[in-house]
């Protein structure tokens, strides 16, 4: 029965399940560094883009899922009404976020329809592989309920784990949300090896360089990924390195925020820093700096990184720190990535784990009813 069951599931849903695992590994690929110039091309791009989407699709394939699975005798009269929900589904795709999903919506909203076509029905055509669940839709709504549970759970734990907070900020992320881009380059303090006096533009680094290093060995060189980001939405290239009084004025408040320190709460300034500052117009067209610094040296090993935010008033006047965030990667493989994506790669797993465990009792409740 087991397999009968799953093959009435995927079998319903054929073209939406897939959509599950490639999320996850979009979003994985994409917050490890992964350069996939393909993908980048596709309708799966859009979706690591925008996370809230992801997560709607998400949710949304596993509701289906869920009312297929517990529909019971009611199931092709709740085939066809989602296969009508997929439909609006898919005209909603269209008109705001891609085709691409719009027509993967449309054509999964017919394959289900075809199963359950009320003229083969009535006809005297066999339902698709009959799927018994004397459990009702209880089992079914457990069975989305404690993996949504467990993956907030263990999202939480892994962001603690790696950053000290259970919803770590993201001034990375609210400095890409700007209409313009000004400027960018990497940076180093004075005196080398010492702790800071200044920062200055790094004589020796080069914005490809960095960006290059940042996807290709990960580690301590996490701290360009925002120039990773730009290039990937073809704002980098012809961005002039930011002016050197703009970057002096970001060390002082870096400095006071609180945040440099190491994972063991010792100073991480003690032999220099090194980073990259990025410069753009945020909101209302305030002039908005970004900084993200690792202490000492470039490496490819994990290593902490610090990112701050900060507007310039239209006024004039000192920067002011609007965000700043301690970053301490471990070797856990997690590094990089945002609580979202790790939410979409643990959901995905354990709702996997769940789907095959309930109908595993699914089963067996059928088969102790056999016996008796």
């Amino acid at each position: 029965m087991r397999r009968e069951a799953m093959k009435q599931v995927l079998g319903d849903t054929a073209l939406l399940w897939p959509l599950l695992p490639i999320i996850a590994f979009i979003h994985g690929a994409g917050a490890m560094g992964l350069e996939l110039p393909l993908i980048e091309r596709t309708i799966f791009w859009r979706l690591h883009q925008y996370p809230a989407i992801s997560v709607g699709i998400a949710a949304f394939i596993v509701v289906v899922m869920l009312v297929l699975l517990a529909s019971g005798k009611n199931k092709a009269r709740n085939a066809r009404y989602v296969s009508v929900l997929l439909g609006a589904g898919s005209l909603a795709s269209f008109v705001v976020f891609d085709p691409a999903l719009g027509g993967t919506l449309m054509m999964s909203a017919r394959l289900l329809y075809a199963r359950y076509d009320p003229k083969k029905l009535e006809g005297g055509a066999p339902m698709p592989v009959p799927l018994e669940n004397p459990g009702g839709p209880k089992v079914s709504v457990w069975t989305v309920i404690i993996p949504v549970c467990a993956a907030l759970i263990a999202t939480f734990v892994t962001c603690k784990l790696q950053t000290g907070e259970f919803i770590p900020p993201a001034p990375e992320k609210r400095f890409l949300q700007a209409r313009h881009y000004w400027s960018a380059t990497p940076v180093v303090s004075e005196p080398t090896g010492q702790p800071p006096r200044s920062l200055i533009v790094h004589p020796g680094l080069t914005s490809e360089q960095v960006r290059q290093s940042a996807w290709k060995q990960g580690g301590g060189w996490s701290v360009g990924e925002v120039l990773y980001e730009l290039n990937r939405r073809g704002k980098l290239e012809g961005l002039p390195a930011t002016d050197e009084r703009r970057i002096q004025a970001l060390l002082a408040p870096a400095l006071a925020s609180g945040v440099l320190v190491t994972p063991e709460g010792g100073s991480a300034v003690e032999h220099g820093l090194w980073g990259v500052v990025a410069e753009a117009e945020g909101p209302k067209g305030v002039r908005r700096l970004y900084l993200s610094l690792g202490a000492g040296e470039p490496t490819s090993a994990f290593a902490p990184h610090y990112q701050f935010l900060f507007e310039e008033p239209a006024e004039g006047g000192p920067v002011r720190l609007l965000e700043a965030r301690h970053y301490f990667p471990s070797s856990s493989g997690f590094e990089g990535i945002e609580p979202v994506g790790l939410f979409l790669i643990y959901l995905v797993a354990f709702l996997f784990l769940s789907i095959f465990v309930s109908l595993g009792l699914v089963g067996l409740a059928n088969a102790r009813r056999a016996t008796t």
